[in-house]
Order: structure tokens, then sequence, then C-alpha cells
């Protein structure tokens, strides 16, 4: 492993990387090694520390120096398969930052671009791709295709699908945490089983989890081969309160308590640029969201759920991610790691599920480098 981990990438790559996000994080030095060498990998750290551009990044630069001496071929290399639909379009959006940033280096170092990276093409197949998307993707197959398991199920169901899936060489799981132990990730691990006979060679499986333990058996999860365990011990600040509007009385009017929780939530975000408020129920994030905008104003809150159409959660994201949004209101929905910009407190409304997505949740505050949440 060289000292300096950027060394593994080619000098556009790391020059992009230093610029825009300086030193890598630890998890990010520990995981390019084993990646690149074609090696099972699972990345456990907070969220926030760079996990998803630790196993991307060096995709991406394999792929831009295979596109710049002519070898990369037309058919789909890397799959990654998402938990929430909301988050694999998210992540095509990001995924657009370092290819148009080596980019602008290409065109930096040489006078001019080749435009090699714009030739890197990227899909998404979740439950909103139109027909015409899927009929397009299949006629001419992404490098990279951002799905969901169940979309990738579907894939797997059909003779064009399997076609296409034939030539992937690896496999990006994020959000193992929110799949282990349940029916649908059983689900997902024989849908790669099936895509490792498909391909006729086992895929390279790379898992992305928030802190996961114990983090042996997740391995074993993860693939039944030998899997590089990349976990550093990473220290995330955090301030947690308990809080009530008026714990000590009794309400007896009618929806007294959401007058006095929407005045409570309103005044603790005088102080705050944007917040996420996390409620248990779609109809509780309508209803609160409501009662927060009768104090200050229509568009001081909206929400997020599964319930609100495609552009409907993309408007919201970005507002959001772009500090136009001072209050969201969201159900699990907005849990997994959808980039929501800089956030600076989290509320948890209720009685959370589980000190688990509690924490996850928690994680959404400070969602960047170095921030405390």
């Amino acid at each position: 492993m060289p000292e300096n981990s950027l060394e593994l990438f080619d000098k556009l790559t790391a020059s992009w990387f230093e610029k825009t996000l300086g030193k890598p994080t630890p998890v990010q030095e520990e995981a390019w090694p084993a990646i690149a060498a074609g090696r099972h990998t699972l990345v456990s750290a907070p969220t926030g520390t760079g996990k998803t551009l630790s196993a991307f990044l060096v995709f991406i630069d394999k792929f831009l120096s295979e596109l710049r001496a002519g070898s990369l071929k037309n058919e789909l290399q890397l799959i990654y398969v998402s938990p929430l639909k909301s988050l694999a379009g998210d992540i095509r959006e990001n995924l657009r930052r370092p290819l148009l940033g080596i980019l602008e280096e290409e065109r930096n170092a040489e006078g001019h671009s080749k435009g090699s990276l714009l030739k890197l093409n990227i899909d998404v197949r979740t439950g909103d791709t139109s027909q015409n998307e899927r009929r397009s993707m299949l006629k001419k197959p992404p490098h990279i295709l951002i799905t969901t398991p169940e979309s990738l199920y579907l894939l797997l169901t059909s003779k064009s699908g399997k076609k296409m899936l034939s030539t992937a060489k690896a496999i990006i799981i994020d959000e193992l945490h929110a799949l282990i132990d349940s029916k649908r990730g059983a689900h997902l691990m024989l849908s790669i089983a099936r895509l490792d006979r498909l391909c006729e060679r086992p895929l390279q499986r790379i898992g992305l989890s928030a802190t996961i333990r114990p983090l042996d058996k997740a391995a074993e999860y993860l693939s039944p081969d030998p899997v590089t365990i990349v976990a550093p011990k990473m220290h995330k600040e955090i301030r947690l309160e308990i809080t009530s509007p008026r714990p000590d009385a009794f309400f007896v009017q009618k929806n007294h308590v959401w007058y006095e929780l929407a005045q409570k939530i309103f005044d603790l975000c005088q102080n705050c640029r944007s917040v996420i408020a996390f409620v248990d129920g779609r109809a509780y994030a309508e209803k609160l969201a409501y009662f927060v905008n009768q104090i200050a104003g229509d568009g001081f809150a909206r929400t997020h759920h599964g319930s609100l159409s495609k552009e409907q959660r993309l408007k919201v994201e970005l507002a959001l991610r772009n500090g136009e949004l001072r209050l969201l209101v969201a159900t699990s929905s907005m849990e997994l790691g959808i980039d929501v910009g800089e956030i600076d407190m989290v509320f948890q409304i209720g009685c959370p599920r589980s000190i688990a997505s509690t924490l996850q949740r928690l994680g959404r505050a400070g969602h960047t480098r170095d921030v405390p949440a």
C-alpha cells in the first residue's frame, strides 16, 4: 500500500480530489487499496466519512484510464444497489461531481478536454424508471447501473435483462445494515448469487454500511468468500437532547399538542439554516408540517415520504441540499445516505423504532467531514 493512497489514482483524479476534498479520510485510505486489488470489501464507518466515494472513485478512475486507451467496452461493468429509490437517483447526481471535476482537471492540464468521461454511461433502473428509459438502457447498456433489490430481481427474470447484466464485474451494496437480517436482504443475496452464475465468475462485492456490529458476521453475509473489513475507528461528536413541549400538561383541546410541538420546533429552528424532523408515519409528517407552516408561514416546512411523486421528492431534496429549505419533516425515506447537504440539527418526533434507526437519523446532522452532529 502506498504511503499516500491517492497515488493509486491517475494524476487527474488525484488532483481533483485534493483540490475539492483535501486529504482522504481514514476509511478511504484503507478501502481504496483493497477495492483496487479486486477484493471483496466491507466498508463500515459513520455517515459523512466518504464511504460512497471510497467505493466509486476506484472504478471511475479505472474507467477513465480505459476510455483514454480506447479499451472500455460498451457494456455493463458495475452495479450499485440501493435499498431506496430516492437514494439510487441521488447517487447518479453525486457521481456527476467527480466526473465533471476530473473533466475540468483534464481541460486545465492539457489546455483542452478530450471529454473522455462524457462517454461514461450511467443509468438508474428503479420503479420510477419510464418504459422508454428501460428499453433504451437494454439497447445501449450503461457502464454503471444504479438500481434497487427489487429492480435487480426483475432484470434477472427477463432475457434482455440477463443479457445486459451478464457482463458485470463488480457490485456495490449500499446501506448494508438496512438489509442484513431481513427477508429483503436475503432475497438480494440470492439475486447476487444468480448474478455470479450468470456472469460465470464471482462478482467483486463491496458492502457499504454505517457503523455495524459484529463485523465478522456482516462480512459473512456479504460474501461466502474471504472479505477485507475496513472499519477504522472514527470519532464523531454528537449532542443528544430529549425534550417535550409541555411534559407536565394534560391536553384536552383538539390538536393542542400539535400546536405546542410545532411552536417548539419552530423556536429551535431559529438559529439554524436547515433542519430535519423525523416522524414515524406519512400522516404525522403532513400534520406536523401543516402546523409549523401555520406559525412560520407557507413554505417554511415541507415533507418527504414514500407517497410523494418522484418529481416532488427530487424537488424537496434539491431545495434541502442547496440550503433553501428551513425544515423538512420526513419519514424513513430520508433515513439512509441521501446527500442532504449541511444539516444543522435533527429532531426525532415521538418514540423511535429502535436505537439503531435513531442513530442513523442523527447521522443526517453534520453529514459532512469534520462537522459535529
